[in-house]
C-alpha cells in the first residue's frame, strides 16, 4: 500500500471514509479496509476490501477472493493498469546496466513482492546464464528499507516499484540525487484491491464506488495520490506474473541469486 508518510495515510483514510459512506455501511455493518494483510478470511463483521501486490494475488488469493479494480497512476513507469519497477543504484556507482552488476550485492523487499522480486528475478535470468548471479542477495522488508540499504553501501541494486519511487521522491522520503535509475522492468498489471468472493460486495459496483469516492477528495488530496482512475481488471490481466516466473525457472534461474 502506497502510504508510507502521514499525508498520503490521511488521503487514503479520507478516500476510505467516503467509500464507506458511499456504499451505505452503518455503525451495525462495518466496513473494513486493510493493507497489506495476507487473507481476509479472520473478518466477521462484514466484507473486507485488500489492497495487495499481484504476486501473491496470482498465488493465492485468487483462489478464495474477487478483483475489484487497480488505480492507474499518473507518473512516470505507469501505463494504464500497469506499472513497471526501476533497477536503482547509487548515483555514484560507474555501473549502468545490469549485466555490470553480476556479482554485486542486491536487495529484494520481500520474497512474494512482484515489483521487487519477480520482474527482479526475471529480468536477471535473462542474463544469469543459470545459476548464481549475485554475490549475495538481502531481504529489505520494504522498498523505501531497500533503497536505504543501497544509500548507505549495504547493498547495490535493487527494483523499486515505480509507483513507490515517485510517492516517496515526490514527498521528499528518498534522495532521488544520490540514486539513479540503471534499467526498467516490463510492466505488468498493478496492484490490485480485492474482495471476498462471498458476493457480499459486486465488483462492478465497487469499483463505480471508488472512483465517485476519488472525485470527492480535496484537491490536495488527489494531486498528492497521483490516481487518475480506478479501472476494473480480470484475472487475465494478471497471468503474465505468472509467466516470469515461469520463463525464470526455465531459463534455470528459479531463485533471486
Amino acid at each position: 500500500m502506497y502510504s508510507f508518510t502521514l499525508d498520503l495515510r490521511n488521503a487514503w483514510r479520507d478516500l476510505f471514509r467516503n467509500l464507506h459512506r458511499h456504499l451505505g455501511f452503518g455503525s451495525g455493518r462495518a466496513f473494513h479496509v486493510d493493507f497489506d494483510a495476507p487473507d481476509l478470511s479472520d473478518c466477521s463483521e462484514g466484507p473486507l476490501v485488500l489492497h495487495t501486490c499481484g504476486y501473491p494475488y496470482v498465488f493465492g488469493l485468487r483462489h478464495t477472493h474477487r478483483l475489484a479494480c487497480v488505480p492507474e497512476f499518473d507518473m512516470q513507469g505507469a501505463r494504464g493498469v500497469r506499472h513497471a519497477s526501476w533497477f536503482v543504484a547509487r548515483a555514484e556507482d560507474k555501473r549502468h546496466s545490469l549485466e555490470y552488476f553480476r556479482d554485486s550485492i542486491a536487495v529484494m523487499n520481500s520474497l512474494d513482492s512482484n515489483s521487487g522480486m519477480n520482474v527482479f528475478r526475471h529480468a536477471i535470468s535473462k542474463i544469469a546464464h543459470g545459476g548464481r548471479f549475485f554475490k549475495g542477495v538481502l531481504i529489505g522488508g520494504t522498498h523505501l528499507r531497500s533503497l536505504d540499504l543501497i544509500l548507505r553501501g549495504v547493498a547495490d541494486i535493487a527494483a523499486i516499484d515505480a509507483v513507490t519511487w515517485d510517492l516517496a521522491a515526490r514527498q521528499g522520503v528518498i534522495r532521488t540525487d544520490d540514486l539513479k535509475i540503471v534499467d526498467v522492468s516490463e510492466y505488468t498489471a498493478g496492484l490490485p484491491f480485492v474482495t471476498s468472493s462471498d458476493g457480499s460486495l459486486r465488483s462492478n459496483e465497487l469499483c463505480q464506488a471508488f472512483n465517485t469516492c476519488l472525485g470527492e477528495l480535496s484537491p490536495q488530496w488527489k494531486d498528492l495520490l497521483r490516481i487518475r482512475a480506478f479501472s476494473p481488471v480480470e484475472p487475465k490481466q494478471y497471468e503474465r506474473i505468472a509467466e516470469l516466473e515461469e520463463e525464470a525457472r526455465q531459463a534455470g534461474y528459479p531463485q533471486l541469486l
